[in-house]
């Protein structure tokens, strides 16, 4: 995909009126918080810690650019696989990770296998 490479402040960043607020990143390292705890007693989060945590990596307050966020999603998608708990935790970071594509002009949908696919 041929995604814009300019980068943008993500909290200037608006589509369609919609942009993140204030707290988006916030909740994105309090997933990464909520998956270390339970890998802590039961490896089978380890593989949704590793995933946010690099995720969280990738994520920038200060500046993003469309190509940034879609090579998010890719990793994701890629990463997400069945080692993965599908909690409704890790139902909330795909819909935050949906947001996130929006704002920067990329819609989303989750098909059958609940990847994030362009809509």
């Amino acid at each position: 995909m041929n995604y814009s490479k300019d980068k943008v402040k993500p909290s200037e960043q608006i589509n369609e009126g919609k942009k993140l607020d204030g707290k988006f990143f916030l909740r994105m390292k309090r997933f990464e918080k909520y998956y270390q705890n339970l890998a802590l007693d039961n490896t089978q989060f380890e593989s949704n810690y590793k995933i946010i945590k690099h995720i969280n990596e990738l994520v920038s307050e200060d500046q993003m650019s469309q190509n940034d966020v879609w090579n998010i999603i890719e990793y994701f998608n890629k990463n997400s696989n069945e080692y993965c708990h599908k909690g409704s935790g890790w139902f909330d970071t795909r819909l935050h990770l949906r947001h996130l594509a929006f704002v920067y002009g990329i819609r989303m949908k989750l098909n059958g296998e609940l990847k994030l696919v362009k809509e």
